[in-house]
């Protein structure tokens, strides 16, 4: 087997693996959420429904292991070298963590399908928490795993490279402000919403909604406000900050209310 066939078939049965880990702890035996949970409409709020969600997601994710085992086990003529298995579980974690990334960042923040946990008043970092986790701690596990094996001139080695600055480049991206002027700010536990509004005429911003425990604010800010202004007069996280809050800019404003 050629040392790119294995390290695709790793990488594939990492991330498919990866979804499973996901769906078995979260969805069944945390039963923290659903691939759905988040989704207003009538047509998913049933439990059948979120079951059958979470079924077809399982499903893709089985498709995906059945592709790497095949390029596993087909050698086509190939031999199976010592060198070529030594690349199994870099790349393997390498699948695992790039899911786990791609969940937080495309399924939580810019669809919001669901978050790690829906029934906590900051799930921010419980996605953090679990991004951290099992998405960039198996990506630094990988990397530190191939530098020591010394694997030279395989394109597995690229792939490494491109998963971690995958990750770190999301978390730019999600950082950067959501169209100039609007900021997402998430309040300090210890402050109210008494106290965050006397605070916002210092930085003459306009509320455009709040969440219904006013813990989450939308703010259209006036051209000469400063953004990081915000975290002394009680913000815990303001987006557009290119801090780890940045990812609040891809929070949904639907559940948001004027």
């Amino acid at each position: 087997m050629s040392a790119r066939r294995m390290g695709t078939a790793a990488a594939l049965l990492g991330f498919s693996l990866g979804g499973f880990f996901d769906g078995i702890v979260l969805h069944q035996i945390l039963q923290w959420h659903h691939v759905l949970s988040a989704v207003r409409s009538e047509a998913w709020a049933t439990v059948e429904a979120q079951i059958l969600a979470d079924g077809l997601f399982h499903a893709a994710m089985y498709l995906i292991g059945l592709l790497g085992l095949y390029l596993l086990v087909s050698r086509h003529g190939s031999v199976y070298a010592q060198r070529t298995w030594a690349m199994f579980l870099p790349m393997f974690l390498v699948g695992f963590g790039v899911w786990h990334a791609v969940d937080a960042v495309l399924m939580h923040w810019w669809l919001g399908l669901h978050r790690v946990r829906m029934d906590v008043p900051e799930p921010l970092w419980w996605d953090l928490g679990w991004l951290a986790v099992f998405g960039a701690l198996p990506l630094l596990l990988a990397h530190v795993l191939w530098r020591r094996r010394q694997h030279r001139g395989f394109a597995g080695s690229a792939l490494t490279g491109w998963a971690v600055a995958l990750t770190v480049g999301a978390g730019v991206v999600a950082g950067w402000p959501n169209g100039g002027d609007t900021a997402t700010v998430i309040l300090r536990p210890d402050i109210s919403a008494a106290q965050w509004l006397q605070a916002l005429p210092a930085h003459e911003a306009r509320i455009l909604g709040s969440d219904p425990g006013q813990r989450v604010w939308v703010l259209k800010l006036a051209p000469e406000a400063r953004r990081h202004g915000l975290y002394r007069h009680g913000a815990m996280l303001v987006s557009g900050t290119l801090l780890p809050a940045g990812c609040a800019s891809l929070a949904p404003q639907a559940a948001l209310r004027p």
